[in-house]
């Protein structure tokens, strides 16, 4: 898949559920935002640098 078709992949979803127990900023969840999702992720340390819950969009605790 070519990054054009993953972009209008991301604009026909509304929720971009990611789960990781180690993750940088994640450039899916960067993209998902760009089209519009909101993105539901675990919060770790990138996504916790971008991630302002309820405002664009919310986290979660790592489960173990």
């Amino acid at each position: 898949m070519c990054p054009y078709q993953v972009q209008k992949l991301w604009q026909t979803a509304d929720v971009c559920v990611l789960v990781s127990e180690y993750e940088g900023t994640s450039v899916s969840m960067l993209e998902a935002m760009a089209a519009g999702c909101v993105p539901v992720v675990t919060k770790v340390s990138g996504t916790a640098d971008v991630i302002q819950p309820g405002i664009n969009g919310f986290t979660g605790p790592v489960a173990i």
